[in-house]
């Protein structure tokens, strides 16, 4: 059963700032002026059980609620996600988890593995029901980490999609300068910026350019924590290369659509064939970054309290 749901309100992108929450952890092995290549690795214990600085608290809710895990998007931050938690914190505690290599720590190549990492994390982290979400990169890294927690017998009471990158949809080249200079486009974007401005110029040193303008997303990441978001958004966009899902989800989802824009965005459709239980729909009139602002966050939030009550 699939119901759809259409919301109207003007497109709005994210607001600037920063919080402390949102952050991962500064700590571990610090970046060095130019961008290291993928290998060689710290030793990955391969652990998945609880670890203190996996989960980040990002809003508290209501005693006793099923709390809200959102995956983080492609960059490892979790900053995009504050508008959302608010619009979510008066039902559901809040809770991100952030990519292990934004604070040093070793992850595995592997989306697969990485979802398993995140699902023992959550496991630890709660005994109850819960509800898993993401947006984009985040989007595909929560549905497998929500299929691995319904393996493990774990109740999943939703899996919410925002405008998730669908399996096989990460094509073309993979190179450092290319993933640059779609680094610097997503910092551009991210900043409030319109696709067409995000593309105009060239940067003849894209990650030059992403230090420089990352102050107007997040006025705390310096050079060393942009190159680490770097780092980070590299290894998760290859992580994507190939990846195809080996079971189907099978709880009730929120697949939430976006007007294409930059190549994101109306991509809903391709997650129907990969999600067995009932699915909940809703198409908001903004792009793919903008379904971060504050009015899309709320039409979400008052869409996930439909699909949780049937309505």
């Amino acid at each position: 059963m699939i119901r759809e749901t259409h919301a109207n309100h003007p497109p709005e992108v994210p607001a600037s700032g920063s919080a402390a929450a949102a952050s991962a952890p500064r700590r571990g092995r610090p970046a060095p002026s130019v961008p290291v290549p993928d290998g060689p690795r710290p030793a990955d214990t391969g652990d998945t059980g609880r670890d203190a600085e996996a989960i980040t608290g990002l809003l508290p809710g209501p005693a006793g609620a099923a709390p809200f895990y959102l995956v983080h998007p492609v960059g490892g931050s979790l900053l995009c996600y504050l508008p959302l938690a608010r619009a979510l914190a008066a039902r559901h505690p809040v809770r991100g988890i952030a990519s292990p290599l934004l604070s040093g720590r070793p992850a595995p190549d592997e989306l697969s593995e990485l979802a398993e990492r995140y699902a023992g994390w959550i496991a630890a982290d709660t005994r109850g029901p819960c509800l898993v979400g993401g947006w984009s990169f985040g989007g595909a890294a929560a549905f497998e980490t929500a299929a691995r927690l319904a393996a493990r017998g774990r109740t999943v009471d939703l899996l919410v999609l925002l405008d998730a990158t669908p399996p096989g949809s990460w094509t073309g080249p993979l190179d450092d300068d290319t993933l640059a200079r779609q680094f610097l486009y997503e910092v551009r974007r991210m900043s409030g910026v319109s696709d067409a401005e995000a593309r105009a110029g060239h940067a003849a040193d894209p990650l030059g350019a992403a230090v420089r303008e990352m102050a107007a997303v997040d006025p705390d990441a310096d050079e060393e924590e942009t190159y680490r978001r770097f780092a980070a958004f590299r290894r998760h966009a290859r992580s994507l290369t190939g990846h195809r899902p080996v079971r189907r989800h099978p709880g009730p989802a929120l697949v939430v659509d976006t007007e294409p824009v930059g190549g994101a965005g109306g991509r809903g459709d391709a997650w129907l064939p990969h999600l067995a239980g009932p699915v909940h729909r809703l198409r908001l009139p903004t792009d793919h970054f903008g379904l971060m602002g504050a009015a899309p966050a709320s039409a979400v939030a008052a869409a996930v309290d439909r699909a949780r009550t049937g309505a």
